[in-house]
């Protein structure tokens, strides 16, 4: 049963009834492929003249074919008015019944085989059994044939529409089949009844249904938008990381019944069409469809729809371009040729599903016949040139900025490249022209892709983008199209020819603006021909008086960043719709501090109002303070309604936005302000340590001795260069050795830290007569961090069979799922990784490979973990040389999450937090560790934040809830095995003692806290378990310290019982081995295993503390243990070739 709402009907002339049997035909007539058909229908056999009915004491029901023929092409209203005229005509004979009308003639009884009955009548007068399925005899009087007839439907009308009902032989027709076709008549019945009395037949007809699909890359895309195609609808493809409202914009748009998707997004589907129908399309669900595939017949026709593409539109709705069958079919007969796709292709499928460049990727390669290579997200995002290396693609369409990242060397397949999306630029050519075939292709959405493209040779202008294909283009007047140009006027580029969409998507005023009909030169040129249609493209170009083109730029709002188009009106709108915005612009400048870079330009409610003389004068930060702007917040607003690539990465604030005298923004004037700023700022002359620095900084940014250019003598931010974590060790080494300065590593990491900050810093360090450090000039305020988590954790609150575990593929986290497999009361332990599928998420765990950085989970996801018992913590991403905000996602997010999805659970898994923090006093509180922490390391920042996090939750949480934190210290491989992670600060530091022969002689009572692995894990497997130990201190605050060690003199010794006789180390001061070691990394550099955690080097001293800290004692058993762990791991570490001079 299908209740379906009726809206529009109120007002027209026409019965209800006949918007079903017209529905129905339309239906019917997908079907069959006809414009013609018939079925039959119950008609109740009371209306008729030639009887009176009320004079019959029994049921006047009778059966009666019903023919409907339509043209196409006709409208809605011609449609309907002639079924309700052939049903007023047919009232004098409705009980007529069929044995009457097959007795007529033969003809008149071949008309009565028709397949299928329909039954309209008011709800309470039902005469269908109320079981959807199944076949039973009803016993009534001239219904011939019911219980022999396939299909049965049964129309009831009610309040608010009408409720249908079907019965239907299960051997022809599946449940899942007769749910499609009443989900087809539902679709039509409700166009019908929207008063579209002009619409055309073909508009509403099932034909035109719009499926959206949403996938990540792989095979399944391909498959979905081929399986809508044969189905005869329009794929509309969408990207699942765009943001919901865009997505449900886009959803509304086409008035989405059903929409494919891969499985990792169902859950969004089924959020975004919470009424409509969510297909998954998957390696198991594919297989679970080919079971029910039987012949289809689509009866698609040319002028049907083939896809929509939606891309930014000036008003803040996605604005869809409607592309037909034979409008593609013709771009592809053509643009096949030009771009060389032949049988042997084996094209890479890189561009996103969005960008119709991919509907060439796919449709053009199959329709050529050639292979099709779709790498994984994970490989197109990280590692192109290996899934190009190992599918043996050779040929592909990139964009210029994304092939400028790739060397020619990594890709020894690629015979032919076809560049689009953006203009090339020379050096592109430079270094592909002579080693694959280069095509420079230009096209629009509104053209099918591929309007104008050429083969590029080393000596070929960047500007030219060479000659139409299987178009015509037209150069004229940018503000009058009837004015055609000359050759070599620049002026704005008409396409013209049959691969042209249909228009934009239920806006034809955007479509009448963008598609114009026979301008004055067109009639001139060919007076009796029939009209002619041209598409603007708003591009500026000029033609070459070899009849090639130049594209020469934009001349509107719309732009191209990365090959993905940009309506700069779209942006605009969001940002108006700010309180704080008083005007707006959008910008992607071509030279200039902000050359490539989409720039938000704003004016503020407050300012004086602005005039055609009005500068422009950029707001200073006190000013803006003053008025409580804060661009985050906009940020983050355009975040959640735009793509990621639509978000602007520069802002500017300026007092005023210059205006025409329109009242329209000059634009033009704030461009050229935008390209005569700066460069950048220059470094004084005076400030020699600042030179020296930005000099060495461009040595080490590049191959060449005398540096970036761009780099030397300018103040720049160190983090917005690109600098590596190796690199920005050798800048560390290089204030250390020429000025004595230790510089903090966070304070080269902030992203607001320029060449004079660092310049700053060592002049106040070198000058200070206490010998005190001078404060630095950008910290993390982590009680603001902790504050603003924690309040929104407090805001909800109110026998283990599954555990969650974070970071099981990790050094630690491979332990864990070890042990916690171990345990006979844990049922079921769900690992967490991340990985491409289930198949490499377990090949992952089984190496033991690096920790994934794991945050990432969607919304029905992190619903299914509250079914979990329990849920240990234990995944961080440990990167010593990033800053707090890079590693907050990783880091803090993860551990909000988890605690926030605790909190609203039903009933709250008990929950482990493995702490890799430092260790401060309990008589110390949060604001002042905070404080202390603000300038410390990242990854230090980040646990300290999710440690006190977790701490805080648990002093709120019920007396049921069982939250706990486990802080191990240093870690070490197991006693049996020995497997050491070579990525440690312990034994980089072991290795670096071996290096040059001797170690730190330690202090009588300096201790280190070091464990094994799977010492650590059942130490948290006991906590969550409430298992006690004697090693461990519970306080107050639910930390359970892992407080086994060895004493440093034991340490050294141990380190020299298993490193060989040839490695001895001799002790020696700890001031001589910090030198010794010093000069080791000077000469190593890179190389040096201490190299990327130097800084922790001078900050931490040492290893080991003075004294034991109070609960480690008394357990020798356990340091014992922990002796011959250290041993078995050092005589690894030697096998493997870790540790020995040199290596």
């Amino acid at each position: 049963m299908k209740d379906i709402e009726l809206n529009g009907m109120a007002n027209s002339d026409i019965r209800t009834s006949n918007f079903i049997r017209t529905a129905w035909a339309i239906t019917l007539s997908n079907y069959t492929n006809s414009t013609d058909v018939v079925f039959g229908e119950v008609l109740i056999g009371r209306t008729g003249s030639t009887i009176d009915s009320t004079r019959v004491a029994g049921p006047t029901l009778a059966t009666v074919p019903v023919r409907i023929s339509y043209d196409l092409y006709g409208t809605v209203k011609e449609l309907l008015e002639s079924v309700q005229h052939k049903m007023l005509r047919l009232m004098p004979f409705e009980q007529t019944g069929m044995s009457s009308i097959q007795s007529i003639s033969s003809e008149l009884r071949k008309v009565c085989n028709f397949q299928n009955i329909i039954v309209i009548q008011p709800k309470e007068n039902s005469v269908l059994d109320e079981s959807f399925l199944g076949r039973h005899q009803l016993g009534l009087v001239d219904m011939n044939g019911w219980d022999t007839t396939p299909l049965t439907l049964e129309y009831s009308l009610t309040t608010h529409g009408l409720s249908a009902k079907a019965i239907f032989d299960s051997k022809l027709i599946s449940e899942r089949q007769m749910d499609r076709i009443l989900s087809q008549f539902q679709h039509i019945i409700s166009q019908l009844c929207r008063e579209q009395v002009g619409k055309k037949i073909h508009d509403i007809n099932t034909i035109k249904s719009k499926i959206p699909m949403l996938f990540m890359k792989s095979k399944w895309a391909v498959v979905a938008m081929l399986a809508i195609i044969k189905a005869g609808a329009a794929f509309v493809p969408c990207d699942p990381s765009h943001p919901r409202s865009r997505l449900q914009s886009i959803f509304e748009q086409i008035d989405a019944r059903v929409v494919l998707c891969c499985d990792s997004v169902e859950w969004m589907c089924l959020e975004l069409l919470q009424h409509g129908q969510t297909i998954v399309v998957g390696e198991q669900s594919g297989f679970e469809l080919l079971s029910e595939l039987s012949a289809v017949s689509s009866g698609v026709k040319p002028h049907n729809t083939l896809y929509i593409c939606f891309t930014s539109g000036t008003s803040g709705t996605p604005k869809g371009t409607v592309i037909t069958h034979q409008a593609y079919c013709s771009g592809a007969r053509d643009h096949s040729k030009a771009l060389l796709f032949e049988r042997t292709s084996r094209f890479l499928q890189f561009a996103s599903y969005t960008f119709d460049t991919s509907i060439e990727d796919i449709l053009t390669t199959l329709i050529s016949g050639g292979c099709l290579c779709i790498p994984s997200e994970e490989e197109r995002v990280s590692d192109i040139p290996g899934a190009i290396t190992r599918m043996n693609v050779n040929a592909a369409d990139l964009t210029p900025s994304y092939i400028s990242s790739i060397s020619p060397d990594s890709v020894p397949s690629l015979k032919q490249i076809t560049l689009g999306g953006e203009p090339i630029t020379a050096n592109v050519i430079k270094t592909w022209a002579n080693r694959v075939r280069l095509i420079n292709a230009y096209g629009t959405t509104e053209c099918c892709v591929t309007s104008i493209c050429r083969e590029v040779s080393a000596d070929t202008h960047p500007a030219n983008i060479g000659c139409p294909v299987g178009a015509v283009a037209w150069i004229v007047a940018t503000e009058n199209s009837d004015q055609l140009l000359p050759i070599g006027a620049v002026g704005e580029l008409l396409i013209e020819g049959p691969a042209m969409a249909e228009g934009y998507l239920n806006d034809k005023e955007k479509t009448a603006a963008a598609f114009i009909s026979s301008p004055k030169w067109a009639r001139n040129i060919n007076s009796h021909s029939r009209p002619r249609r041209l598409y603007r493209t708003g591009d500026l170009a000029q033609y070459n008086s070899d009849g090639s083109i130049n594209y020469l730029g934009r001349k509107d709002t719309r732009m191209k960043l990365r090959g993905l188009r940009i309506e700069m009106g779209d942006v605009e709108h969001h940002l108006l719709s700010q309180p704080s915005v008083r005007r707006a612009m959008v910008a992607l400048p071509t030279t200039g501090p902000y050359s490539d870079q989409l720039t938000a330009i704003l004016e503020l409610h407050g300012a004086q109002e602005p005039n055609v003389h009005s500068g422009i004068d950029i707001m200073s930060k006190s000013e803006l303070e003053a008025s409580n702007f804060d661009w985050s917040i906009i940020s983050a607003h355009l975040k959640e309604r735009l793509p990621a690539y639509m978000a602007p990465s520069s802002w500017i604030v300026i007092k005023t936005i210059p205006l025409h005298s329109s009242g329209k923004l000059d634009r033009s004037k704030l461009l050229k302000w935008l390209a005569d700023l700066p460069e950048k700022s220059h470094i004084d002359p005076d400030d020699h340590v600042a030179l020296d620095i930005s000099k060495l900084i461009a040595q080490l940014m590049s191959s060449s001795k005398q540096g970036d250019p761009e780099i030397v003598d300018h103040d720049v931010s160190i983090s917005s260069i690109g600098i590596d974590s190796i690199k920005m060790m050798s800048l560390a080494a290089f204030i250390k050795r020429s000025y004595g300065v230790a510089i903090a590593m966070p304070l080269l990491l902030h992203h607001e830290t320029k060449i004079t900050d660092i310049s700053k810093y060592i002049a106040e360090a070198t000058y200070s007569r206490n010998g005190v450090l001078p404060e630095q000039a950008h910290g993390v305020d982590l009680m603001k961090e902790l504050l603003a988590l924690d309040h929104e954790l407090a805001s909800f609150q109110h026998n283990f069979g599954v555990v969650f575990l974070t970071g099981a593929s990790g050094f630690l986290g491979i332990q864990l799922l070890r042990e916690l497999l171990n345990r006979p009361g844990i049922e079921k332990v769900i690992a967490h990784v991340r990985a491409t599928d289930e198949t490499h998420g377990k090949q992952r765990i089984i190496n033991a490979a690096k920790a994934a950085e794991w945050w990432r989970l969607s919304t029905t996801q992190w619903q299914a973990l509250q079914e979990a018992n329990a849920i240990i913590h234990n995944g961080a991403s440990v990167k010593w040389n990033e800053n707090y905000d890079s590693l907050k996602a990783a880091n803090v997010t993860s551990t909000f999450s988890l605690l926030k999805l605790i909190s609203t659970a039903p009933s709250p898994p008990k929950f482990v937090y493995v702490s890799g923090g430092r260790d401060f006093a309990q008589n110390m509180n949060d604001r002042e560790i905070a404080t202390m922490m603000g300038n410390e390391d990242g990854y230090s920042q980040t646990k300290l934040v999710s440690e006190l996090l977790v701490r805080n939750f648990a002093r709120r949480a019920a007396l049921n809830q069982h939250i706990s934190t486990v802080k191990p210290g240093l870690i070490i491989g197991t006693a049996e095995e020995g497997a050491a992670n070579t990525t440690d600060f312990l034994w980089r530091y072991v290795a670096g003692a071996v290096s040059i022969g001797c170690y730190p002689n330690p202090a009588k009572d300096d201790w280190l806290r070091v464990a094994s692995v799977d010492r650590v894990a059942n130490t948290i497997i006991n906590a969550l378990l409430r298992v006690s130990d004697s090693t461990q201190n519970h306080t107050q605050s639910h930390t359970t310290e892992v407080l086994v060690g060895v004493d440093m003199h034991k340490f050294w010794a141990v380190v020299n019982a298993h490193v060989g006789q040839e490695q001895q180390l001799q002790p020696v001061s700890a001031q001589e081995w910090h030198n010794l070691v010093q000069r080791d990394l000077e000469t190593r550099t890179e190389e040096h295993p201490l190299w990327p955690v130097a800084h922790l080097l001078a900050e931490q001293g040492n290893l080991g503390k003075a004294g034991r800290p109070t609960g480690g004692h008394g357990d020798e058993a356990a340091a014992k243990k922990v002796e011959i762990a250290l041993g078995k791991n050092v005589e690894f570490l030697r096998e493997i070739g870790y540790l020995g001079v040199g290596k």
